[in-house]
């Protein structure tokens, strides 16, 4: 009984300790590489007001910080500075985007396959004046040789974007 129970105990870890090493840590200072890229939209395409920020799909170079309940992400600007921040455990974040606007940004970030995918919308204005919801959809991994891959689907389109961490 007592090998079977240490037997379970080492199972345990090992699957405890997977879970984990699933998860990575996408701290650090990130730029674009234009290169290996696609731009998040097409040219004369504007959907959504937010969701067409680069911002929304993770500008050219910003911050990220985490820990183990959350994930923050930092744009110095110009043309506006933004801090969003993430929990990592599926509840909802709520951000606001700059500059001052009124519309709220309602997100939830959960992990996938080793990757962290977070869904956001907004109620955005539409041409005829009337509300809409945009939604967008981020998946954060680290490729093998540790650059930060980011796919952003839309209502339009996905885009892949590489950053290198600096």
């Amino acid at each position: 009984m007592r090998k079977l129970t240490l037997c379970l105990v080492a199972v345990a870890l090992c699957v405890v300790s997977a879970s984990a090493q699933s998860r990575p840590n996408f701290a650090g200072h990130w730029t674009l590489q234009a290169a290996a890229s696609e731009p998040f939209f097409e040219l004369g395409s504007r959907p959504m007001q937010f969701l067409n920020d680069s911002r929304s799909s993770l500008a050219d170079e910003f911050t990220i910080s985490q820990d183990a309940t959350k994930l923050t992400v930092e744009f110095a600007g110009p043309p506006n500075a933004a801090v969003f921040s993430y929990r990592l455990d599926g509840t909802e974040s709520r951000n606001t985007p700059p500059p001052t606007s009124a519309a709220e940004v309602i997100s939830t970030a959960t992990w996938k396959d080793g990757k962290l995918v977070i869904v956001s919308t907004e109620k955005v204005g539409s041409p005829s004046g009337a509300p809409t919801t945009a939604q967008l959809t981020q998946s954060l991994s680290l490729a093998a040789d540790g650059t930060l891959v980011v796919e952003s689907t839309s209502r339009i389109r996905t885009t892949t974007r590489i950053y290198k961490k600096k």
